[in-house]
């Protein structure tokens, strides 16, 4: 095997079955096969669509049967023809799609039905426009669980920077912790000083959780710098959350700081 692109068998199975799958069907007659070693290659003399039954010749005069989706076919100019003529424009659209959706970061196998809501949310997202809540909290579940903490940071970021004077509780609690868990804790830092702002309307659930943040951005601040102020701003902020009432994540970040307290007296 030389320089020869290949296409795993898998693929192509799947295609003949299409309703434009004969062509390509068709088109195998004559390529090369191979299963596990790519020098040991055999030509493709038959093939049923239904099955994906293969019948190989090799140049030993060696006759075989193998199933299509059991190894990788060589790609000749009349089966990359083949194969693209197949692809209907629904799929030609949907490959566009993912394609996009890819090139924003996200990476893995794309449910059908969330193609379109996360392409509107980084459509969205480029453009700097902001969606209604309906749309943006089922975009963010499909961010983190589609994507690294990188992206999803990248995504709420974009939302936040589109209307920097408006709080987006939702967004920034999101952005917060992706940028936390990526390792970019004085980013979120700093995207956490908007919450010393008075008067942003921020319901007790909400500002319960971004005192939190908060408080723990801090409490890493304070652990890098030992300057004293962080870890007293950082119980403010805890306080702060602990107000609108108690929580195990608020309950973990106190139990952090007493422990900061008792070394910077140690």
């Amino acid at each position: 095997m030389g320089d020869e692109e290949d296409i795993p068998g898998e693929d192509l199975a799947s295609v003949i079955r299409g309703q434009n799958g004969a062509p390509v069907a068709d088109a195998l007659m004559g390529c090369s096969f191979y299963r596990d070693d790519p020098d040991d290659l055999a030509t493709i003399a038959q093939c049923d669509r239904g099955s994906g039954r293969l019948s190989l010749q090799f140049p030993t005069g060696a006759t075989r049967v193998a199933n299509l989706a059991s190894g990788y076919v060589l790609l000749t100019p009349a089966l990359r023809a083949a194969l693209e003529a197949a692809i209907t424009p629904a799929q030609r659209e949907e490959k566009r799609a993912r394609a996009s959706i890819t090139a924003y970061g996200f990476t893995g196998a794309i449910e059908q039905q969330d193609i379109d809501p996360l392409l509107s949310a980084i459509g969205s997202a480029q453009a700097g426009v902001v969606p209604q809540i309906d749309e943006r909290r089922p975009a963010l579940r499909l961010a983190e669980k589609y994507g690294a903490e990188r992206v999803v940071a990248k995504l709420a970021s974009a939302w936040v920077d589109a209307d920097p004077a408006k709080v987006l509780p939702d967004v920034l609690i999101t952005l917060l912790s992706a940028l936390r868990h990526s390792g970019r804790s004085s980013e979120a830092l700093a995207r956490s000083e908007i919450l010393r702002t008075p008067g942003l309307g921020l319901s007790p659930s909400e500002e319960r959780v971004l005192f939190t943040e908060r408080a723990a951005l801090l409490a890493d601040r304070y652990e890098q710098t030992r300057t004293p102020e962080f870890l007293a701003e950082a119980r403010k902020a805890a306080s702060r959350s602990w107000a609108n009432g108690p929580s195990e994540h608020c309950s973990h970040v106190f139990e952090r700081l007493k422990k900061l307290e008792r070394e910077s007296k140690a």
